[in-house]
């Protein structure tokens, strides 16, 4: 929710060393443009020096909480003291930086980084940075995957070895004691235990989309302006989806259990008894394995943002090698351990909690960036992506979310009772879509942002030349406004509630889709041209025409029907209400015509803007540093018979 102070002063030199593509929020008072916003790179005030006068520079960027970039609510007073005090100490340093070391940095020719080299960079907490290579985190995540199938494999043999010698027939705790063929048995459970896992990475996602998609359809951004019920209303699905997909295997896990006792059939307390104690190895080594999977992929995509993955992993597989190797050597040499909550081996329970810790307050604050970031464009994209905006911000809250569902999922198969915490869980998600629903999600402070266009066509014609100079008479007039929405909502309501409050009649209201609409510009509008006066005609080649209108800095001509040659005589001159044009046809016998557009941004000129906005404030037109909003087109048709 900030704006940019500093604009580009230190022009046509800086351009080399950095751009900064963000989108950096500017105060506009009582001015709009017409042009939308493009978020695939930095599109500000910045681009007028850029794109139309060929400058460069350094454009300074504040990103979160942009709901009000670039409309008229965006405004000093929204910023907050620390990012003005940040922006001027940037400016001050990278003043200092490159008038004062640009020399030395351009002779250097031993750079820390090969700037061929994908490097990764990410902080904690905002006050630690971390900076490496992709190459070097590869190189990590190789040694974490031989590390986790080698010491896997060789503890499951040494442990078989010693438990088919070694192993009491009074032992509860084995299985040994229970089955047949136990080594089997855990290589089953291992791949089945590797299979749920996957399929809770799956279908927890899939279940949160498909609960958004729904949403979508009766209530399409209701968390907009609120990141936390955005967090709130997918993630509760997808944990729902994962103890689904967990209550499933639990089913199948008791039916395997039951199969191949050692002894008689087994009651149903005993085979719970086992589920819950004699698998903790097979349980966390399977996780690995799946984390095997992830940098895997980590590894063969150059993707960047799979940093997670690693981020994750080297907190895991260090706690995970420690449990698992302390578990074994206390089991091969009968060192028993105090039992805490009817648990002998409980540090798995807390195992978890410790992982979890650093890179779970990393993964909250990247999504909450990412919702602060992504939230307010999702009221102002203009190209259609496929799906729905609540897919979007779903899959940016899930994704992260599941790593961390998955380190808990060890714990959750360890619950006798799904359905109670199924019922908790949903009875919490009902509770957040009511409040979605409910809520009031566009307010003054986060606006529904519309593109809104002014378009007049006035048609003036010359028939009579025997008298000069003369005042051309206006032959047709039209008007329209054109207002379209990028949030994927329907305008149609939106209509309706400006209808209401304004007390404006809609004439010839027409949606030629159902997020953009148009109706005739009958609010009392001053049309920008309010003469065009034939000056002189030295021949009936050469004209001089002089045109009134209202006063703007983007006046376009261009030719209609014409064959000749046309000039403006005041061209240089911006602002101006007064253009000059003078054409000289190539044939006497050919009727010619040409165009005049004029563009304006100014609320002023748009009684309807001004009403809409006082009536309505939790909407706000979107505009940009071209004013185009406002267009009124002249054509002048010269006949000559």
């Amino acid at each position: 929710m900030n704006t940019n102070f500093f604009s580009v002063s230190l022009l046509s030199y800086l351009f080399k060393l950095i751009r900064d593509y963000a989108y950096v929020p500017r105060p506009h008072a009582n001015v709009i443009g017409d042009e939308i916003f493009e978020y695939t790179s930095s599109v500000t005030d910045y681009n007028a020096f850029t794109s139309n006068g060929f400058l460069s520079g350094y454009d300074f960027a504040y990103y979160l909480d942009g709901y009000n970039y670039h409309t008229i609510l965006d405004k000093p007073s929204i910023v907050e003291n620390g990012a003005l005090q940040h922006l001027g100490e940037n400016v001050l340093s990278l003043t200092h930086r490159i008038f004062q070391e640009n020399e030395q940095i351009q002779q250097q020719s031993d750079p820390m980084f090969d700037p061929e080299e994908n490097l990764i960079y990410f902080d904690i907490l905002g006050r630690h940075l971390i900076i490496y290579r992709k190459s070097t985190g590869n190189i990590i995540q190789l040694i974490l995957i031989i590390l986790i199938v080698i010491i896997g494999c060789c503890v499951i043999f040494i442990d078989h070895r010693w438990s088919t010698k070694y192993s009491s027939e009074n032992d509860l705790s084995s299985i040994y004691f229970y089955f047949k063929y136990p080594l089997l048995l855990r290589f089953l459970f291992i791949f089945l235990f590797f299979l749920t896992y996957l399929f809770s990475f799956i279908f927890g996602p899939f279940f949160a989309t498909v609960i958004a998609f729904i949403i979508s359809k009766f209530r399409s951004l209701s968390w907009y302006g609120n990141s936390t019920l955005a967090v709130f209303l997918y993630g509760l699905p997808c944990l729902i989806g994962v103890l689904l997909c967990e209550t499933l295997w639990d089913y199948l896990r008791k039916f395997l259990l039951s199969k191949y006792p050692k002894k008689n059939p087994m009651e149903i307390d005993t085979i719970k008894h086992i589920d819950r104690i004699c698998f903790n190895f097979e349980r966390h080594w399977s996780l690995l394995l799946v984390f095997v999977l992830f940098m895997s992929v980590s590894i063969y995509f150059p993707y960047r943002s799979t940093y997670f993955i690693l981020l994750w992993s080297i907190f895991l597989c260090p706690i995970y090698f420690i449990l698992i190797l302390f578990k074994f050597i206390t089991r091969w040499y009968r060192i028993q351990i105090v039992s805490l909550f009817h648990e002998q081996e409980w540090y798995w329970l807390f195992a978890p909690y410790i992982i979890s810790l650093i890179p779970l307050i990393h993964t909250l604050e990247m999504t909450s960036r990412l919702l602060r970031l992504a939230i307010p464009m999702m009221a102002r994209m203009i190209n259609p992506i496929g799906f729905s905006h609540d897919i979007v911000i779903c899959l940016l809250i899930v994704l992260p979310a599941i790593l961390f569902f998955l380190i808990f999922i060890p714990n959750l198969q360890r619950l006798m009772n799904y359905s109670r915490i199924l019922i908790i869980l949903t009875a919490s998600f009902l509770i957040v879509l009511l409040i979605a629903c409910v809520r009031s999600n566009f307010t003054s402070e986060h606006p529904k942002i519309f593109y809104i266009q002014h378009q007049s066509e006035t048609i003036y014609s010359l028939t009579n030349m025997e008298k000069v100079p003369l005042i051309l008479s206006k032959t047709s007039q039209t008007s329209t406004i054109t207002l379209e929405s990028h949030d994927n909502l329907i305008l149609s309501p939106t209509l309706d509630r400006i209808s209401r409050k304004t007390g404006f009649i809609l004439e010839n209201r027409q949606c030629s889709k159902p997020t953009q609409c148009s109706f005739d510009d009958t609010f009392n509008r001053t049309n920008a041209f309010q003469q065009v006066e034939l000056t002189s005609m030295k021949t009936l080649d050469h004209y001089r025409f002089t045109i009134q209108h209202a006063s703007s800095y983007d006046i376009q001509i261009e030719s209609g029907i014409f064959h000749g040659h046309l000039t403006v005589e005041n061209e240089t001159i911006k602002p101006r209400t007064q253009t000059i044009v003078n054409i000289e046809t190539y044939s006497q016998g050919i009727s010619f015509s040409f165009i005049v557009t004029i563009s304006r941004c100014d609320l002023a000129d748009s009684p309807f803007l001004l009403t809409v906005i006082d009536k309505l404030p939790e909407l706000t037109p979107f505009g940009r540093s071209q004013c185009k909003s406002i267009q009124d087109k002249l054509v002048v048709n010269v006949d000559k018979f």
